[in-house]
């Protein structure tokens, strides 16, 4: 049986119903480091995609080459 944590579910909940997250969406909803939990959701076998394209940090200043996150379709590359 596979244990899976409350942000490991939050962030899966968020990205099926959202689409794409990205590193400043989700520290916004109380994922410290988003980075990690999407590698622990890849050692359970998700396929999700990271892109790095620019984004507004919580100042509001425009910031690049941040992840942006999304789930991937298996078996395709």
């Amino acid at each position: 049986m596979v244990k899976i944590t409350y942000e490991e579910k939050l962030v899966l909940q968020l990205l099926q119903t959202n689409k794409e997250q990205n590193t400043f969406e989700l520290r916004a909803k109380g994922i410290a480091n988003p980075n990690n939990i999407i590698c622990n959701l890849r050692k359970l076998g998700l396929k999700i995609i990271t892109n790095q394209k620019p984004a507004l940090d919580a100042f509001g200043r425009l910031r690049r080459g941040v992840a942006h996150y999304s789930l991937g379709v298996a078996g395709n590359e």
